[in-house]
């Protein structure tokens, strides 16, 4: 608290306050709580007149920025509930009290990945915001299971793009929300590349090689069944 002292002007003055103008007493005032406060104060002394005046007093609050943020977890791995992790405040070694010193506000989302943010304000005593941050840390798709509509293709100069499924933990993940795919080497003979990138709430990312027929394969399986279909031909005919 703190307390309010009027220094005499000569001795054998008598000093007096008041908080409301009215009523005074030799009992000098103190204040704890953050506001603006006005004392009155009367002087009197032996063949002197009495002198009243006025004095204010303002009690600021204190700046919640110099506080300390604690938080209950720093990180969280998505896992499609909402993660609030509890706060603990203190400043110079005090622990503050929720709802009495401050409040809490947390981002609007604390479901998907990604960093989030808790936001303390300052009341009653104290003033001003102070933020913390935490993170919610994707799913590494490294275990998902991933299968191709078609593996085998035959050459023929264009780009082969089979779709994938993709399924982790049970679930089938949605393309272009949980996962991108891009391909490589998928034109030339030999064998190409899917490539399944987590995205979202999804990370890391997962290679699928598919085996595409080569131009002298292909001719070959196709010379080799015209070849069987003549051989089953002569002998149904003989």
């Amino acid at each position: 608290s703190i307390s309010v002292n009027v220094t005499a002007p000569a001795s054998g003055a008598k000093i007096t306050y008041s908080t409301d103008g009215t009523n005074y007493s030799a009992t000098k005032p103190s204040f704890t709580d953050v506001g603006t406060y006005t004392i009155y104060y009367k002087i009197t002394a032996d063949n002197y007149y009495p002198l009243t005046a006025s004095a204010a007093l303002t009690i600021a609050p204190i700046d919640i920025a110099g506080a300390t943020i604690a938080l209950s977890e720093s990180d969280y791995t998505y896992d499609g509930a909402e993660h609030k992790p509890a706060v603990t405040v203190r400043y110079n070694g005090t622990t503050l009290v929720e709802n009495k010193d401050y409040t809490i506000s947390y981002d609007a989302d604390c479901v998907n990945a990604g960093v989030k943010y808790v936001t303390v304000t300052g009341i009653g005593s104290y003033a001003g915001t102070n933020v913390s941050g935490y993170t919610i840390s994707g799913i590494s798709l490294a275990p998902a299971d991933v299968t191709l509509k078609k593996t085998i293709y035959s050459y023929d100069g264009s780009a082969k793009k089979p779709t994938p499924t993709v399924k982790l933990n049970g679930a089938t993940l949605s393309a272009n929300v949980d996962y991108s795919v891009s391909y490589k080497n998928n034109v030339d003979n030999g064998t190409a590349t899917c490539v399944i990138t987590g995205i979202g709430n999804y990370t890391d990312e997962v290679e699928i090689r598919a085996g595409w027929k080569t131009l002298f394969v292909w001719l070959w399986a196709k010379a080799f069944y015209a070849h069987r279909q003549r051989k089953w031909i002569k002998l149904l005919r003989g």
